[in-house]
């Protein structure tokens, strides 16, 4: 009978030891502090991120995200895909290259193509109704002469004017030749038109 009492005694020694331990592991767990990238102010969607924009923070290791960003040197130069409060977590997944903004960014999508921009007007923007993405088939046809009219067949729009505004510059992504071709065009003042392709996108 006393053997069995140490026996459970002991037990529960072990058990309130292990307790003790995983207790004090997970405060000091909660409590070590790991260095990471905080923004310094408001950082808006396509901003590149200076020396100045952000700073290093200690914070509970255990509310590390994963992913965060812990060296300044690896954000400055970077390029933010969303808004950035001030104080916020600077992650991975937040950045880009400088060089994946804007019309080079959206140029890394067509390899070998150039930007080239046309005025927009109600036949170049098909009624002002184009947005960036779209892919249009582009008509060049002199004004006099009987010329046959050149066509240009999947031309990507990088860049367009919001819907529904009027003048500005559409910019087209094109190939040398196609840009020598268009070039010419707009010189010679030939009738530009754009033809919007169905998208491919399935119903």
């Amino acid at each position: 009978m006393f053997k069995k009492t140490r026996y459970l005694l002991l037990a529960a020694l072990v058990c309130a030891a292990l307790t003790v331990y995983a207790g004090v592991t997970y405060v000091h767990g909660y409590l070590r502090l790991e260095t990471v990238v905080v923004t310094a102010r408001n950082v808006l969607p396509g901003e590149v991120i200076g020396q100045q924009d952000v700073k290093l923070q200690e914070v509970p290791a255990s509310i590390v995200p994963s992913g965060i960003v812990t060296g300044t040197q690896d954000a400055v130069g970077k390029t933010v895909q969303g808004f950035l409060s001030a104080g916020a977590p600077v992650t991975q997944a937040s950045l880009q290259p400088a060089s994946a903004a804007g019309l080079a960014g959206k140029l890394n999508a067509y390899p070998g193509r150039q930007a080239i921009a046309i005025e927009a007007n109600a036949y170049t923007m098909v009624g002002y109704g184009l947005k960036d993405g779209d892919m249009v088939d582009l008509t060049m046809t002199p004004k006099q002469g009987a010329i046959q009219p050149v066509t240009m067949q999947n031309i990507p729009i990088l860049t367009a004017p919001l819907q529904g505004q009027q003048g500005g510059a559409l910019v087209l992504g094109v190939y040398d030749d196609q840009r020598l071709a268009l070039i010419t065009a707009l010189v010679q003042g030939q009738d530009v038109r754009i033809t919007l392709r169905p998208s491919e996108r399935s119903s």
